[in-house]
């Protein structure tokens, strides 16, 4: 994210979720006159793009599906002809998981905006979101949006780390994304019970988040709680804040607090949106 955000991904299965997706997608692209890039997953014949029309009147049962899939772009497209962004319809075969590099990659995406439902339990251990899947597979920010999220205003924005070295990067980058809002930042830490109370150290690393901070108001909260992530949903329910951001590591051990599992969790239960943003892998990789 070391560019100017301008290109939005926006996957959807034309779901009530996924149009929560786009909505907020159109109301961040108006503040940074993005576009959006609106892709659908389906399954069709591995050579249905090189077909003549032709061939594809061989395949009737793919010709009607490509078809309705056409005629479900065409209404979301419709519903938004007046939003004042440029939505691009885009759509393959093959599964998302393999799809989301590639499509970050081809059409130089700066931000996948997805709707989800969440995941629990049993399924959130053998499965998890699509959400957070994608989130470990992109190195562009995700997201990820649960409900209608209205205006859109990100007037409070919480920042939950343990403020390392490699969180700098997303954090800089992050507050020039947050310029244009005119948000209030909120560094959060959470002591777990085992840690009882915030240490020196760690309000030491903070007070040099902060010094980054010049651009925008900038408040740090410490906080203990029983977990992590317990600690950062309460505070985010008790402070009403906008939006919830966590650094997310495509690699690394998971004991790390906010690497791997605690933000997967975040991302899986907070009903709250979550930005999930790429750690800086390069200080990852000096430890």
């Amino acid at each position: 994210m070391s560019k100017l955000i301008k290109n939005i991904l926006v996957p959807t299965d034309f779901s009530d979720h996924s149009e929560y997706a786009l909505q907020a997608a159109i109301k961040f692209a108006r503040k940074i006159s993005g576009q959006i890039y609106l892709y659908h997953r389906i399954h069709l014949h591995p050579d249905w793009n090189i077909f003549t029309d032709e061939e594809k009147e061989c395949h009737p049962n793919l010709l009607k599906k490509e078809q309705a899939m056409m005629e479900e772009f065409n209404k979301v497209i419709e519903r938004n002809m007046h939003s004042g962004i440029r939505i691009n319809s885009i759509y393959s075969s093959g599964d998302l998981m393999d799809r989301a590099e590639q499509l970050v990659d081809k059409f130089d995406i700066d931000l996948v905006v997805m709707g989800s439902e969440g995941a629990d339990g049993m399924k959130e251990m053998f499965l998890g979101s699509n959400a957070q899947k994608v989130s470990n597979i992109v190195d562009v920010p995700v997201l990820i949006i649960k409900h209608p999220i209205g205006d859109f205003y990100l007037k409070d924005v919480v920042f939950a780390s343990d403020f390392n070295e490699d969180a700098k990067k997303p954090f800089t980058d992050l507050i020039r994304l947050l310029q244009n809002f005119g948000s209030t930042l909120h560094l959060l830490y959470i002591a777990s019970v085992k840690e009882f109370v915030v240490q020196e150290e760690t309000l030491a690393k903070m007070k040099e988040f902060e010094k980054l901070c010049w651009a925008l108001p900038c408040e740090i909260h410490g906080k203990a709680d029983q977990s992590v992530e317990m600690g950062v949903q309460h505070y985010m329910t008790n402070s009403r804040a906008d939006l919830l951001c966590v650094v997310h590591h495509q690699k690394g051990p998971f004991e790390k607090i906010f690497r791997g599992s605690v933000s997967a969790k975040l991302i899986n239960h907070l009903e709250c949106p979550v930005l999930s943003l790429p750690a800086d892998e390069r200080e990852f990789e000096k430890k």
